[in-house]
């Protein structure tokens, strides 16, 4: 009813943008339809990192946004030190599979069939954030999938050692815990769909994703929380325990859904990145060595000669067998 009452205005700014859905009944909608019906003139604009949505695509592929008006990669944020880059590592011993997860309709895995998945898992993150603290890094964001898997994860973090809080969306002390973390009081915080986006708390160089998800805007809005810069930070560390880089792309290069992507499309996409064999960075998929010094072997390919004849007709035999050397690649930050 308060809808009723709003004045006309000639632009309206949404912040966050991909949290627009175009479908009518949302509370987005509600309000835009009424700002349009008092001025039908109005200037729209949104703002977000992540100009898509799982579901839909692109943002402009809709029906409330028309055009990109500006934009401002990543990369290019990285390369003039707004954002510190990011090096990311993915334990294969201690990896979360996504085979076999269901897909909900809004694209994403189902909540249920993540929580089931992740159950468990909690020790084997808590004992890299710790080992990463240890070697010098400052604060760190664990993403979590249920209040239950915060609550797990924060008394593994305890029980590591760590001084940690948990945050989800029942929790009355969110100020406090924020606070503590800003002021180095505390040294891990595990969240549930709380500190995706809009927080800022540039002391973080520590994301560790212990969630599996099918959507890139949300792993690069996770990811995007450790990469304010900070005195003396030259990278954030990224824990990927759940195959949300293989899946979505390295934050710089994100994949981008297409339109009204149907669940086979999600849960068939091969992975774009990898661990390292020997050192679990990861790397482009097709990459054949890693900065560490790893190189994958060298595979002989085969071409085997027709049965009536040895000879091509450029008069060479048809049987080669040739050395696929390695290629050279530097990892994406």
């Amino acid at each position: 009813s308060r809808l009723k009452h709003l004045p006309a205005f000639d632009a309206c700014i949404i912040d966050e943008a991909h949290m627009v859905s175009d479908k009518e009944n949302t509370g987005y909608q509600r309000i835009l339809r009424r700002l349009f019906e008092t001025n039908p003139n109005m200037d729209l604009f949104g703002m977000t990192a992540t100009p898509w949505r799982l579901a839909s695509g692109a943002l402009v592929a809709g029906d409330t946004f028309t055009c990109v008006a500006h934009e401002l990669p990543i990369e290019a944020l990285v390369e003039n030190a707004s954002l510190a880059p990011v090096v990311a590592y993915a334990p294969r011993q201690a990896q979360i599979s996504t085979r076999g997860l269901k897909v909900a309709s809004t694209g994403d895995y189902k909540t249920s069939d993540v929580q089931a998945r992740v159950e468990g898992t909690s020790d084997d993150v808590a004992r890299h954030v710790a080992q990463a603290l240890q070697e010098g890094r400052r604060a760190a964001l664990v993403f979590c999938v249920s209040v239950q898997h915060v609550e797990d994860m924060t008394a593994c973090l305890r029980g590591a050692g760590l001084r940690a809080a948990g945050l989800t969306q029942k929790s009355e002390d969110r100020e406090e815990v924020l606070q503590a973390l800003q002021a180095g009081e505390l040294d891990a915080v595990a969240n549930c769909e709380i500190l995706t986006t809009g927080f800022d708390c540039p002391r973080v160089d520590i994301i560790a994703l212990a969630r599996p998800t099918a959507s890139s805007a949300l792993a690069v809005q996770m990811i995007g929380r450790g990469m304010r810069p900070f005195p003396g930070k030259d990278n954030c560390l990224i824990l990927d325990h759940a195959n949300v880089i293989a899946k979505n792309g390295p934050v710089t290069d994100p994949v981008i859904p297409e339109p009204n992507a149907t669940p086979a499309t999600v849960t068939k996409r091969p992975p774009v990145m990898k661990p390292c064999p020997d050192c679990d960075l990861m790397i482009p998929a097709g990459a054949t060595s890693c900065e560490c010094g790893w190189q994958a072997p060298a595979r002989r390919v085969v071409i085997t000669e027709r049965p009536n004849s040895d000879m091509n007709p450029m008069g060479r035999r048809r049987r080669d067998i040739r050395a696929i050397r390695s290629v050279q690649v530097r990892p994406h930050m």
